[in-house]
């Protein structure tokens, strides 16, 4: 019985020996993905700042109308914000949760 149960724990100990490599895969690739939306999250809130300060240019140049330039505006500040909120929410999960409603 007892050579029985010492085989037995030597093989799960040479099991997780050999499967030990493949938790590191796994991680690895939840921090790339993790790194691939962090970088579409601020390309995305750059496009949007970028949009802003080219929508202002245009709005003191005299090509855009006020109200135009008031419904364009909130409209690339939600996309900045949102990209924004995704961002701070990226690193810390449980914060969404944690965040007072709006």
């Amino acid at each position: 019985m007892a050579l029985w149960l010492a085989m037995l724990l030597l093989a799960a100990s040479v099991a997780l020996f050999v499967a030990a490599p493949l938790t590191e895969v796994f991680t690895a690739r939840k921090r790339i993905g993790a790194t691939a939306d962090v970088a579409r999250l601020e390309h995305e809130r750059g496009l949007a700042l970028a949009a802003i300060r080219e929508l202002e240019f245009d709005h003191a140049m005299g090509k855009i109308t006020d109200a135009d330039f008031q419904t364009m505006r909130s409209r690339l500040e939600g996309r900045a914000l949102t990209a924004m909120s995704a961002l701070a929410h990226v690193g810390n999960p449980s914060a969404e949760r944690t965040a007072p409603a709006e």
